[in-house]
């Protein structure tokens, strides 16, 4: 394997929360230079993959998204909420530069009264249901007789120190049809805890919903459209939580014999006595 692909690998498989200790450790492993670009070309993928969140200077955040783009470098991204165009280093994961949007940037105009009020419904929704980790973007993506829309919702949380990390996120398309609108998404979530060992857990699941609204009142299409969201995500995420709870609860009690294949208990108190004994003897011999 070459330090390249060694330094992609490490650097893609990094858990949430813990890219910076990955791409330190990795350029102190493999002490290339040449493998500089390949980390940023890395960090860069698995950014976009978790729809990690940076803050901006004097508040905000832009959220790291393929929908976000504004060009080919793979540095330049839009917050749409303050149309500002951010341009971002991957590796360290901080704002390098922020700029006002272009009106070629921000998107189509006739979108945004739909995105703006979808933005804001979000804003409530993920408030209440990401805590003050949530982070909330929509993107116009295309236009004429059916709007396109992107909604990327992100949450993220470690404490190295006590040894987790975990993120949620997820990613819908939302397009307008005759009826209401249609949507389309995808959910993830990582979770890493390393106290004494290194355990990881990583879901992902697709779905589909319907919003049956008048696509041609933008509140009431936000509405409809935060509506179908939540239900689906509440759905997936609270059934998550019901498994691993049981899991905990139940099946790896079960896992244990309560008693042996003799179907006796140890007698632990009189093997206590015998070994206090032998010890005793032991002391006395000498």
């Amino acid at each position: 394997m070459t330090h390249s692909s060694a330094a992609t690998k490490l650097i893609l498989q990094a858990p949430p929360g813990e890219l910076l200790e990955v791409v330190a450790s990795t350029r102190s492993l493999l002490g290339d230079a040449a493998v500089d670009a390949v980390v940023a070309a890395a960090a860069r993928e698995h950014n976009l993959a978790h729809l990690v969140c940076l803050e901006l200077p004097g508040g905000g955040k832009v959220l790291l998204c393929s929908a976000a783009e504004l060009d080919s470098s793979g540095a330049l991204f839009l917050e749409p909420r303050t149309a500002q165009a951010v341009t971002v280093d991957h590796a360290r994961q901080v704002v390098a530069a922020v700029r006002p949007a272009t009106a070629a940037e921000t998107g189509a105009p006739e979108a945004e009264p739909h995105r703006r009020a979808l933005e804001s419904a979000l804003v409530t929704y993920v408030s209440a249901s990401y805590a003050q980790h949530g982070t909330a973007a929509v993107f116009a993506t295309g236009t004429g007789a059916a709007l396109s829309l992107t909604i990327c919702l992100s949450s993220a949380s470690a404490s190295l120190k006590n040894f987790w990390a975990g993120a949620a996120h997820s990613r819908w398309e939302v397009s307008t049809t005759p009826g209401g609108a249609a949507l389309r998404g995808h959910l993830a979530s990582t979770v890493h805890y390393f106290e004494d060992g290194n355990v990881q857990l990583a879901t992902s699941h697709c779905a589909t919903a319907t919003a049956p609204c008048d696509c041609a009142d933008p509140p009431a299409f936000a509405e409809a459209v935060v509506a179908a969201l939540r239900a689906t995500e509440s759905d997936y995420f609270g059934g998550l939580e019901a498994t691993f709870d049981a899991l905990a609860e139940r099946s790896l009690k079960e896992l244990r014999r309560a008693l042996p294949v003799t179907r006796a208990r140890f007698p632990w108190e009189n093997t206590a006595a015998k070994l206090a004994g032998e010890l005793r003897a032991k002391e006395a011999a000498l």
